[in-house]
């Protein structure tokens, strides 16, 4: 699933309060987090996603998952041209 820091969730005006808690296995152990369904948009894609936010989440990036994200978009790379895309699965 993918995993963000709360801040996010406070840049997007998401209430943290009242959702599930959820402890999340980490390279380095277990995490707590609360997860939210959250309606994303991505390349003209319109669905919803499960995100956990978890203040113990120490990283300086934000994580996107598999679960919702990869499993309706392929990733390519192109080293020629140096980009990186997303296609939608049908």
């Amino acid at each position: 699933m993918s995993l963000f820091r709360p801040e996010i969730a406070k840049a997007l005006g998401i209430p943290l309060n009242g959702n599930q808690s959820q402890a999340l296995n980490m390279v380095k152990g277990r995490l707590k987090a609360l997860i939210c369904q959250v309606d994303l948009e991505v390349a003209h894609t319109i669905f919803p996603a499960f995100i956990g936010f978890s203040e113990k989440y120490s990283a300086s990036f934000n994580i996107i998952g598999r679960k919702d994200f990869f499993d309706r978009f392929g990733v390519y790379f192109d080293e020629s041209k140096r980009r990186i895309g997303l296609v939608v699965k049908k």
